[in-house]
C-alpha cells in the first residue's frame, strides 16, 4: 500500500461520490426552478435567455441550483424575454389586477377576491388555517 490506508481511501471515494449526487440533486432543482419560471410566465424558454443564464451563472462561479437560478432571473430582470401580457378577465366582465396592486374601494369585489387569492398564493400562504392572534 502507499501512504493512505484503505479505510482513508473507501472515505474519500464516499465523500466525492458524495458530493456528485448532492451536485446532480442541485442541478435538477435549479433546471425544475427554470421550468417553474417558464409555466408561469415569468420568462420564456428561449435560448437568449438559456445563454443569459448561462453566461450569468458561469461569471460569477456558480453552479446552477434553484438559489442561484432565483438569483440569476433576479439580476437579469430587465434583459431576460419575457411573454406579452394578455389581458386575463374575470367573471364579472373586468380585468384581473396586477399582482402588485394595492386594494382600495374603486375595484369589484370580484378583482379584490382574485387579487387577494393571487396575493396569498405568492405568499405561500393560501388561507388563515395555523394563523396566531
Amino acid at each position: 500500500m502507499g501512504y493512505y490506508s484503505q479505510a482513508d481511501l473507501d472515505q474519500a471515494v464516499k465523500a466525492a461520490l458524495d458530493a456528485a449526487k448532492l451536485e446532480d440533486k442541485q442541478r435538477v432543482e435549479g433546471l425544475r426552478r427554470l421550468e417553474q419560471y417558464e409555466k408561469e410566465g415569468i420568462i420564456l424558454g428561449t435560448q437568449g435567455n438559456a445563454d443569459q443564464i448561462g453566461n450569468y451563472l458561469a461569471s460569477n462561479g456558480l453552479l446552477i441550483s434553484a438559489k442561484t437560478v432565483d438569483a440569476a432571473i433576479q439580476a437579469l430582470s430587465d434583459s431576460l424575454e419575457r411573454p406579452e401580457e394578455v389581458p386575463v378577465f374575470l367573471g364579472d366582465g373586468t380585468r384581473q389586477l396586477p399582482i402588485d396592486t394595492v386594494p382600495n374601494h374603486q375595484f369589484s369585489v370580484a378583482q379584490l377576491a382574485d387579487l387577494d387569492k393571487r396575493q396569498r398564493a405568492l405568499k405561500g400562504r393560501g388561507d388563515w388555517h395555523g394563523a396566531a392572534f
